[in-house]
């Protein structure tokens, strides 16, 4: 099997350590196809969780999901392979600060419109990661000049603070 396959499956059903081994036998993470970084995004957030002490499961760890999405961007993956706007959709707040930090351009005008779209129709806890989205891309220089932000901001004016 092609290397970049071998760790597109490995992204999608294996360990940091799987990954990472499979880099060192030559996997390159700037030929990963933007839809292997986005795999990393979209994975089911399933990894090992310390039980006690030397003992380790595979379990649902919502962390995970991150680990592995910093092991490949920290080892050379683009964080501009995909839009910023298809992690808005896959991923959570903490899945954007991470491409931001490690590089991911804020100037994506499609995520502030996706955001800006589904924020007047989500309650609770989808409300506050969609804003705490929202405030990570104007953080981070996204355009501001987007139909629908000044009323966002009017309501929401901790999002420019």
């Amino acid at each position: 099997m092609c290397p970049q396959l071998e760790l597109i499956d490995a992204i999608v059903k294996s360990t940091v350590d799987d990954i990472e081994a499979l880099i060192a036998q030559g996997a390159d993470l700037r030929k990963l196809p933007s839809h292997g970084l986005l795999q990393a995004i979209c994975r089911s957030p399933v990894g090992p969780y310390e039980i006690a002490p030397g003992h380790t499961v595979l379990a649902p760890n919502s962390r995970y999901r991150l680990e592995v999405l910093k092991c490949l961007l920290e080892r050379g993956a683009d964080p501009n392979a995909i839009p910023l706007a298809e992690a808005c959709m896959h991923g959570d707040a903490d899945v954007v600060k991470l491409l931001l930090d490690h590089g991911a351009n804020a100037n994506d005008r499609a995520a502030m419109d996706y955001i800006l779209e589904r924020l007047p129709h989500s309650t609770g806890a989808r409300q506050v990661d969609w804003l705490q989205k929202l405030q990570l891309l104007l953080h981070a220089g996204a355009p501001t000049d987007v139909a629908g932000l000044s009323a966002v901001t009017k309501e929401y004016p901790w999002l420019l603070e």
